[in-house]
């Protein structure tokens, strides 16, 4: 239409001429008719002069005409009120919906500090749109078809190596890949970006705050411990943004179908305590971590987590410190342990630990994924590495201030059971998953240390106090140290027998660990190697601390 209005008046005339010639005038242009000079016309008479495409080009010719006439002319006829764009008010502004408002449109408004301007997402800086491969905000924002979202050019990149997503190993190919963002700006903005546009404002506006910023949504996915020690979890939607725990609302779920009430009375309550940034949904989209309560608000039985902030909070000036070294145990859907061979065993344990090359390692890829989306979600992952038998992983978590521990251990146990899922393989963390043979079992070293023990001149001293104390508790901790495992601390591969209590710098076969330059430098932590892989976060760290510091 702009095009349209600015031609120029020698423009309406030539186009006039056209009509004419292509309804039946000789003269092709306006210079032929001011001279009479005409094109020779050599057919029959009885012939009809007008072709039928030149009618229809003229036709074409008159209704662009009359169209550009039309808006030249608009700004010069009377407004009629009934035609006029409707007027509303929101906050007292009125407010044109077919028309934007000039003062919305200078350039001097701050458009990220007023609640009235849209803006695009990617303009706003955000740490939690990060792509899983390069762990930085996502550019070019592309979708798989199993809904997971990356860089264009990172994503690329993979598919080029693998056909599958990095996350959830569904197959998929290039050309499968969705580019979101030019899909939003090229295809949807020019038809949707006007209603996006008013609906958001009147989603903003101070006289409408029970209206929910318009296509907004994001989901919350609730994670507990049941009470065989499993991981559980559901999923709601928010309307807006989780900026703060409180934020998130109490839930409840049966109880009785988690081994954690009774049938007549299985109601179980789901209090938020923590959360992290969903690496499978991307977004605003988050994972929690609940506390189980009974319908009389008592902590319900597997709820140690309770029980272990208490602790922490008293001896919050003590400053405690964890890192955890969650072993684990990968089987396939078979039942045998992933990469095994069929009906046999591999070769003795040697070449497994840190391994490196086919047949020394399985299922890294699980692994790395693993990795990655603990990252992403904000765990504080500090490393990885295959185990001393094939098949066995671990992955360390820390160090953890206080009650943290718990809480990114067992998201990270969460993401690596939620992965290895859509793999098809089972995680397991059994203490000793083969009895017979020579292999060794699956561990939870705890490593431990308060700012007394860190303090260089008395460090070293604390440590020893302090081990102590856990030697006069040796039958209470084992008993808090997991399931099975008796099977697993039997004296050999690495471990302490379980009847007793012993300590040693640099010796993997005993009860408490002092590290060697600990021992050398005066000061820092110590490893209680004695719990096992299923263990219950909350409640080891809350023992270790009670008997510690709190006694």
């Amino acid at each position: 239409m702009e095009l349209l209005i600015s031609d120029t008046t020698w423009d309406i005339a030539r186009t006039l001429n056209l009509i004419a010639f292509y309804l039946g005038s000789k003269f092709h242009t306006i210079k032929n008719r001011i001279f009479n000079i005409r094109y020779i016309d050599t057919s029959a008479s009885e012939q009809p002069r007008i072709d039928k495409p030149f009618e229809i080009l003229g036709y074409m010719l008159s209704i662009r005409l009359a169209i550009q006439v039309a808006s030249l002319a608009k700004p010069y006829l009377p407004k009629v009120p009934s035609v006029e764009a409707p007027i509303v008010a929101i906050d007292g502004r009125e407010i044109n919906l077919l028309e934007k408002n000039e003062k919305e449109e200078n350039d001097d408004i701050d458009a990220l500090n007023d609640e009235y301007t849209c803006i695009p997402q990617n303009d706003i800086a955000d740490p939690q749109r990060k792509c899983i491969l390069c762990l930085e905000t996502r550019k070019a924002t592309s979708a798989m078809l199993c809904g997971h979202l990356y860089c264009w050019y990172c994503l690329e990149n993979w598919l080029r190596e693998k056909n599958e997503c990095p996350l959830c190993r569904q197959h998929t190919t290039l050309k499968d890949v969705i580019p979101v963002e030019w899909l939003l700006y090229h295809r949807l903005d020019p038809i949707y970006s006007p209603i996006i546009w008013l609906s958001t404002k009147a989603s903003l506006s101070k006289l409408n705050v029970g209206i929910s910023p318009a296509c907004y949504l994001s989901d919350s996915t609730d994670i507990w411990i049941d009470g065989d020690g499993e991981l559980r979890s559901k999923t709601t939607t928010c309307s807006k943004k989780i900026t703060d725990i409180k934020e998130l609302k109490e839930w409840n779920f049966d109880g009785s179908s988690t081994n954690q009430a009774p049938g007549h009375d299985s109601d179980i309550y789901l209090r938020p305590a923590a959360f992290f940034r969903d690496p499978f949904r991307g977004g605003d989209n988050i994972l929690v971590i609940a506390e189980c309560y009974n319908s009389d608000g008592t902590p319900n039985k597997t709820n140690y987590r309770h029980y272990a902030k208490k602790a922490m909070d008293l001896v919050k000036d003590e400053d405690p410190w964890f890192g955890i070294e969650q072993e684990y145990t990968l089987f396939g859907a078979d039942g045998a342990p992933y990469g095994w061979p069929k009906g046999g065993y591999p070769a003795p344990q040697g070449p497994y630990y840190c391994g490196v090359g086919a047949g020394k390692v399985f299922a890294r890829d699980l692994v790395e994924a693993h990795y990655r989306a603990c990252l992403y979600a904000g765990i504080n992952i500090s490393g990885i590495n295959a185990e001393v038998m094939p098949s066995q992983w671990e992955f360390q978590v820390g160090p953890c201030a206080g009650i943290d521990m718990g809480d990114h251990l067992t998201l990270a146990r969460f993401l690596l059971a939620r992965i290895a899922e859509d793999w098809g393989i089972s995680i397991s963390l059994h203490p000793k998953p083969f009895t017979s043979g020579e292999w060794n079992g699956a561990g939870c070293h705890t490593n431990y240390s308060t700012s007394k023990t860190r303090a260089p001149g008395v460090g070293l001293q604390a440590i020893e106090e302090m081990i102590k104390k856990l030697e006069s508790k040796h039958a209470e901790h084992i008993e808090a140290y997991g399931d099975d495992n008796e099977l697993r601390l039997t004296g050999k591969h690495e471990t302490g027998n379980i009847a007793d209590f012993s300590s040693g710098v640099a010796n993997r076969g005993c009860s408490i660990r002092i590290p060697r330059h600990v021992a050398h430098q005066g000061y820092g932590y110590f490893e209680d190697r004695r719990p096992a892989s299923n263990i219950d976060p909350y409640r080891v760290t809350g023992l270790i601390v009670n008997t510690t510091l709190i006694n």
